[in-house]
């Protein structure tokens, strides 16, 4: 993946002690202009050119002449002026493998998750699960129904609450059905 697709990083692992210990012999604005060299650095995800390292540290062009060598002792300079900072790129490595990673994982559950309920080649409707829900049938010469219990799921409170509505609708339809066989068997008396 090249530099300009990366997704920017948000943040950055700093180790203030390696910080704090190595850039003791620098003045307050050159180890804040070597920090934001740091910040361009972790910006680009990579090596930087020297133009690029001069405008991060924010130096004056006569600022540049004494600075330069104290910035460079933390980086390594190729032939083409490009600024390789070692501790970055082994850190950058690790952020790139963690992603890749990361990644990969995705697409696998992803993958994952579309091929569930597929049974060979045909897709398959998500299994609906209720706690409260059951499943009536009734008997061959029609009586009453045998309640089933569904497997258990978790339901949010209106949902339970219309489940019980439900429930005592299905009760009382029972009890008119049961009061009207009673008052036709006596008006048949």
């Amino acid at each position: 993946m090249s530099r300009a697709k990366r997704k920017p990083l948000e943040f950055f692992k700093f180790f203030w002690r390696d910080f704090y210990r190595d850039t003791a012999h620098l003045t307050r604005a050159q180890s804040g202009g070597y920090l934001q060299v740091l910040c361009a650095y972790y910006d680009n995800q990579g090596p930087l050119h020297e133009n690029v390292v001069l405008k991060s540290c924010g130096a004056t062009d006569e600022e540049w002449k004494a600075e330069r060598p104290l910035l460079a002792e933390f980086f390594t300079i190729d032939e083409k002026m490009m600024w390789h900072h070692k501790r970055i790129e082994s850190e950058l490595k690790q952020v790139r493998k963690h992603t890749e990673a990361s990644r990969r994982g995705g697409k696998k559950s992803a993958e994952s998750r579309k091929n569930k309920g597929k049974i060979e080649g045909a897709l398959q409707p998500p299994l609906q699960v209720n706690p409260k829900a059951t499943s009536t049938t009734k008997d061959v010469k029609g009586n009453s129904p045998t309640v089933l219990p569904l497997l258990p799921q978790r339901l949010s409170k209106r949902e339970e609450d219309l489940q019980d509505a439900r429930e005592a609708v299905w009760k009382l339809e029972k009890e008119v059905q049961q009061l009207n066989s009673e008052m036709d068997s006596e008006a048949s008396s």
